[in-house]
């Protein structure tokens, strides 16, 4: 999707705290290696005890018209039964002061400014939307940029091999780490 498809309307939206969001985390909080590091601190755990108990690692081949095929991590954060994040207690997040940036973010990420279905099921679950102080256009495209900028770190992370000093092995193949 270009950025002249991105919905960056201004809207208003300020957090309740309700917890909703958290409720529908089916396939997980995506997660960064910055994340990561911060949660297994939090923790007193290793990044490689932190990911083995709390997280999901995928490998993603992805073929490119060319036909080379770049392989894409995809780390989140385990979602319990119901699709509800695990750090998700009566309502209140267990994690907030170290939360992943995603929910620190959220919803000023790219998923919601790209998918109008993914936007609109948001906001209809979401208390806060219409809430609060206009969130302008420039204000949008800073918080894209921030994520686009974690993205970047992230795969440069992960082809340095320092995410694998984070405890995350890129070459690993398991669908799934339980």
């Amino acid at each position: 999707m270009s950025g002249a498809e991105l919905d960056l309307r201004p809207f208003r939206f300020e957090c309740t705290r309700c917890g909703k969001c958290c409720e529908r985390q089916f396939g997980g909080v995506t997660l960064y290696v910055s994340d990561l590091l911060r949660l297994a601190t939090h923790f007193e755990l290793t990044p490689r005890e932190f990911l083995i108990r709390y997280c999901t690692f995928r490998v993603h081949h992805v073929r490119s018209a060319a036909g080379a095929v770049r392989r894409i991590p995809d780390l989140r954060l385990r979602a319990d039964e119901s699709g509800r994040c695990i750090f998700l207690s009566d309502k209140i997040c267990s994690v907030h002061a170290v939360k992943p940036y995603v929910c620190a973010a959220a919803p000023f990420v790219f998923e919601i400014f790209s998918d109008p279905a993914a936007k609109q099921e948001l906001m209809a679950i979401c208390d806060g939307f219409g809430q609060g102080p206009l969130h302008q256009v420039d204000e949008l495209k800073r918080w894209l940029e921030e994520e686009v900028q974690r993205e970047q770190d992230d795969a440069r992370a992960y082809a340095s091999g320092a995410a694998g000093a984070a405890g995350i092995d890129s070459d690993d193949e398991t669908s799934e780490r339980q």
